[in-house]
């Protein structure tokens, strides 16, 4: 077990527990190791400090996003070099020696602080090790490309270990492949107490929106509503409440909720079936790094014990996971969603799919278990330093 040591971890984004996405995931790898007696130190950019707040048990060193005297920063070798020296020797060095840290934690996105990572990794012979979420490239899939695989591949080089979330998510397989160690989404692990959710007759999305997805929606809005189903979407965002306000009440909208534990009792109440997943049509709207992600929802909600129905391209990793695992309310298309939505309707089917979920849950997503892997590949690294 991971105790008493000074883990750095570096980042633009700042992990807290009402987060979202990549932030809570990191978030609750972090303050596990700081109840565990470890010591966390945060180098993030003091304007996102202005916005969030980190937890007061982390040690925060901040750094500022510009100066009137700093040269230009740009995603070129010689201009990065510049700003990570001026950031290490005028506004982190001192207080990164004096604490002495074991190991430094990345998070493999952007060009500006994933970098400067490596940087602090070399200068002070520190192991790092990354988190891998996404695949920032599919994001830049024009003219940044490559210069952000050129960026990410020096960060990549300097580092011991990378933690992905799926085994798609692979950097340069045939160099590094051996560096990454698959480490699902961490769930907080919430359990239901409303044992009757059967009952319900509502299916929930909750999650961001891309415009990939509004026709899904649509798809499945028309397909269910004869079922005596409705499809309710949590998400945020002004302009897409307008467009949903505007469907003639085909499914309904509610904006996300400020804490995760709100999110998580109104969809135990409310839920009959979730609807996890990436639109099958990823590709052709320009979103192919949903191919490569794992959906953090799925591994969080498993534990609710709510039937949850999954879909995904086939080619796709969480698809990929589905066939694996043979989970039985997978579908690649919108149409066999009709039939999964009459089987749930039949409160011992319904039953049948809670008990999977929650015995998936604590087998393959148990948050302790994700967590052991997580310490288990820096202790690895320690060891072999």
């Amino acid at each position: 077990m991971l105790k008493n040591l000074n883990i750095i971890f570096i980042s633009p984004s700042i992990p807290r527990e009402n987060s979202k996405s990549s932030d809570i995931v990191i978030y609750r790898h972090l303050e596990k190791l700081q109840k565990k007696g470890n010591n966390i130190f945060l180098i993030t950019f003091e304007d996102g400090l202005r916005i969030k707040t980190p937890p007061k048990e982390w040690t925060v060193i901040s750094l500022p996003n510009h100066k009137w005297w700093f040269p230009p920063f740009r995603n070129y070798k010689l201009l990065k070099l510049i700003r990570y020296w001026i950031y290490f020797l005028f506004f982190s060095n001192n207080i990164i020696r004096k604490k002495k840290p074991d190991v430094i934690l990345g998070y493999l996105w952007g060009t500006t602080l994933s970098g400067f990572d490596a940087f602090i990794s070399r200068r002070l012979n520190v192991p790092l090790c990354l988190f891998y979420h996404d695949d920032q490239k599919e994001f830049n899939i024009k003219k940044d490309a490559t210069n952000i695989f050129n960026h990410e591949y020096q960060v990549v080089k300097n580092a011991s270990a990378l933690f992905t979330v799926s085994e798609k998510l692979i950097f340069c397989p045939n160099e590094f492949k051996n560096k990454h160690i698959l480490l699902p989404p961490i769930p907080e692990g919430y359990r239901n107490l409303k044992k009757d959710c059967y009952d319900n007759r509502k299916i929930i999305y909750s999650g961001l929106v891309q415009e990939s997805h509004i026709g899904i929606f649509n798809e499945i809005s028309s397909i269910i509503s004869n079922s005596g189903w409705e499809l309710e979407v949590i998400t945020s965002g002004d302009s897409l409440k307008s467009f949903f306000d505007n469907q003639e009440n085909r499914f309904s909208f509610r904006p996300f909720f400020e804490k995760t534990k709100d999110a998580i009792d109104y969809i135990s109440q409310n839920a009959g079936a979730l609807l996890v997943g990436y639109p099958i049509n990823s590709i052709s709207q320009g979103q192919a790094w949903m191919l490569k992600s794992f959906p953090s929802k799925f591994t969080e909600y498993i534990h609710l014990g709510i039937p949850i129905i999954a879909i995904a391209p086939e080619n796709s990793a969480f698809g990929e996971w589905c066939k694996k695992y043979k989970w039985p309310l997978y579908s690649n298309t919108t149409t066999s969603i009709s039939s999964m939505i009459n089987k749930l309707s039949n409160p011992q089917y319904w039953q049948e799919q809670s008990s999977i979920c929650i015995e998936t849950g604590n087998n393959l997503f148990s948050p302790d278990k994700i967590q052991e892997i997580f310490e288990m590949g820096i202790e690895s690294v320690l060891r072999s330093k």
